[in-house]
């Protein structure tokens, strides 16, 4: 059988290379419960939270519009308290009461806004009252992008 021809078309003595055989991997062992849980419960978490950021409302005072609004709505309820709130300083306030009576309650609308430059604006806001209606103007200042009264007139 010296004469038989070599099945595999190698020279003789030739060792034939193979892939080197592959271990077994070792079993994966199973998430822990509790790491499951703590999971699900940071996911959960988290998405409640982002829903709620984004849920809450623009502050009415980062834009002129809205303080206007908010210190027209105070004057509707005679809320001297939050009128004072929406003031940036007290000679404001002084103008405010000599030309408006703060606590008398009125239905008063924001007629008009106007932006202007170097952070601030004139809101036009318009008073029903019973002896004669009233036109108030008021001059609105951005303060660290926060919206206040300035002026009354």
């Amino acid at each position: 059988m010296p004469d038989e021809p070599d099945e595999t078309g190698l020279p003789p003595g030739h060792v034939p290379m193979g892939r080197p055989a592959r271990q077994k991997p070792a079993p994966r062992r199973p998430i822990s419960l509790w790491w499951k849980v703590g999971g699900y419960v940071v996911l959960l978490a988290a998405t409640v939270g982002t829903i709620v950021y984004l849920g809450q409302p623009e502050d009415p005072r980062s834009s002129a519009q809205g303080t206007a609004e908010l210190v027209a709505t105070a004057l509707n309820e005679g809320d001297v308290s939050a009128f004072q709130s929406y003031v940036c300083n007290t000679s404001a306030l002084e103008s405010a009461s000599a030309s408006i009576d703060l606590r008398t309650r009125s239905v008063t609308t924001v007629s008009d806004v106007t932006e202007e430059n170097d952070n601030r604006a004139t809101a036009s806001l318009w008073s029903r009252r019973v002896p004669s209606d009233l036109r108030i103007t008021l001059l609105l200042y951005n303060r660290n992008g926060s919206w206040c009264v300035l002026d009354v007139g």
